[in-house]
C-alpha cells in the first residue's frame, strides 16, 4: 500500500500572483488543506499537489535496486507484433532508432523534441505493464513521480512508470498568442504545458513513441497500459482516452475532463469524441471550487467538465467511477488507496469489460458514484 503522506510537500496555496493575461493557462491550482483522519474511509483531509516540488522529492525516484537491461540501441524492427486477441501493436517510433531505457532521469526524442523523462522499473521490467504520469501546471515530472510513489507501484504492481517533462510554451499556442507581450511585461516566463490549448501534438506523438520503444526494449505487457494525470496532466490524459482508446486497459483522471465552456476565455475545451473502444475510467473532481485560476475568475470548471466527460462515457457504454471529494483542487488523502486498485484491476479486453459495472462500490467513498450494471 502506497502512503498517502507522500503525495505532497505539505505547501498549500496559489501557484503565482497571476493577472488576467495569463488566465488562459491551466494551472496547478491548490485550496486550503482540511484536517481530519487519514485512516482510510470517507477522510476530508485534501492533499495538495502544486508546483513546489516536493522537499523530499528527488530525480533519483527509480532506486538503487532498480533492474537495467545491457547498454545498446532498439531498432523499431524490434517492435512486438500486436496478439491475435490483443491491443494493436504500438505505432511506429518517429525518432527512427530507439534509446535505451535505464532507470532514472533521462533524455528522449520526440516530434524532433529532446524530452526529458522519469523512468521507474520493476525488478524484471520484461514483459511488465506501463504507466504514464502526466504531471499538473507548474509542477515537474520528478516531483509528480515521486509524490505519487512511482517506485513502489512499480515493484508492487509490476508496472514501468514513465513520468515525462511537459515543454510546450503556452504563449506560442493559437489561443495565447495574442497576449504574449502583456505576459512578458507582467508575469515573466510561464511554465510548459502539455498539448491541451490547441491540437494534441506533439505529446499524443510522444505517447505513441514512448509505447513503441517501452516494447520493442522490454516486451512489455500491452495489455496492461494505462494513463493517470492531475490537473492539465488530466485534461491530457483525457485527450488519450478520447484518441488513444485502441491501446489503453484503463486511465485514472485528477480533476481533468472536456475542459470548459461559457466563461470570458474558452481556455481548454475538447469537443466529445467517441473513443474507438471502450476502456475504464475513473473521474475524479473536487465539486463547486475545482476551478482555475480561483473563484472571482473561474476560466476552468474542472468539476462540469469532470462531469460532462462522464455522462458521455457513460452514454456510450464505458465503466465510468466518478467522483466528486468536494475539496477543490487536490487529490483526497485516500484517494489512490481506492483510485488505483479500480485502475490496475483492469487489463486491455476487447469490449472494454469491468468488475465495476453494477457494484456496490463498498471501497470507494461515499461520493463516488458507480457505474450500473449492464
Amino acid at each position: 500500500m502506497l502512503d498517502i503522506r507522500n503525495l505532497c510537500s505539505g505547501h498549500a496555496g496559489r501557484l503565482f500572483g497571476l493577472s488576467l493575461a495569463s488566465t488562459a493557462i491551466l494551472a496547478c491550482e491548490t485550496s486550503s488543506t482540511s484536517t481530519g483522519s487519514t485512516d482510510g474511509g470517507d477522510s476530508d483531509v485534501a492533499v495538495t499537489l502544486d508546483s513546489t516540488v516536493a522537499n523530499d522529492a528527488t530525480d533519483d525516484v527509480a532506486g538503487e535496486d532498480a533492474a537495467e537491461l545491457p547498454e545498446g540501441d532498439v531498432t523499431e524492427a524490434d517492435t512486438p507484433a500486436a496478439a491475435p486477441d490483443g491491443p494493436p501493436a504500438p505505432k511506429a517510433y518517429t525518432g527512427g532508432t530507439c534509446p535505451t531505457f535505464k532507470a532514472g532521469k533521462q533524455s528522449f526524442m520526440s516530434s524532433d523534441l529532446e524530452r526529458e523523462i522519469i523512468v521507474t522499473l520493476p525488478d524484471d521490467p520484461s514483459g511488465a505493464g506501463v504507466l504514464f504520469l502526466w504531471h499538473g501546471f507548474g509542477d515537474t515530472h520528478s516531483n509528480f513521480s515521486a509524490a505519487l510513489g512511482a517506485q513502489d507501484i512499480s515493484g508492487s504492481e509490476t508496472l514501468i512508470t514513465v513520468a515525462p517533462q511537459a515543454v510546450i510554451d503556452p504563449v506560442s499556442s493559437e489561443k495565447l498568442a495574442p497576449y504574449k507581450d502583456l505576459a512578458a511585461q507582467f508575469i515573466g516566463p510561464l511554465p510548459p504545458t502539455w498539448s491541451v490549448l490547441d491540437g494534441p501534438e506533439p505529446d499524443i506523438v510522444l505517447f505513441d513513441d514512448l509505447l513503441s520503444c517501452l516494447a520493442a526494449q522490454y516486451d512489455v505487457d500491452l495489455k496492461r497500459v494505462y494513463t493517470l494525470g492531475f490537473s492539465q496532466g488530466a485534461l491530457f490524459s483525457t485527450r488519450l482516452v478520447l484518441l488513444r482508446s485502441e491501446v489503453l486497459a484503463g486511465a485514472a483522471l485528477w480533476s481533468g475532463g472536456l475542459g470548459s465552456t461559457g466563461g470570458l476565455l474558452e481556455v481548454v475545451r475538447f469537443e466529445y469524441e467517441s473513443p474507438k473502444r471502450k476502456i475504464p475510467v475513473l473521474a475524479v473532481a473536487g465539486g463547486a471550487t475545482d476551478l482555475w485560476p480561483n473563484e472571482q475568475l473561474p476560466l476552468v470548471n474542472f468539476q462540469t467538465g469532470t462531469t460532462e466527460l462522464a455522462a458521455a462515457l457513460r452514454a456510450d457504454g464505458h465503466a465510468v467511477v466518478d467522483c466528486n471529494h468536494g475539496l477543490g483542487h487536490t487529490i483526497p488523502a485516500d484517494g489512490l488507496q481506492w483510485g488505483l486498485p479500480f485502475l490496475f484491476s483492469h487489463q486491455w479486453t476487447e469490449d472494454g469489460a469491468s468488475s465495476y459495472f453494477g457494484a456496490d462500490g463498498k471501497e470507494f467513498p461515499k461520493y463516488c458514484t458507480m457505474p450500473a450494471a449492464q
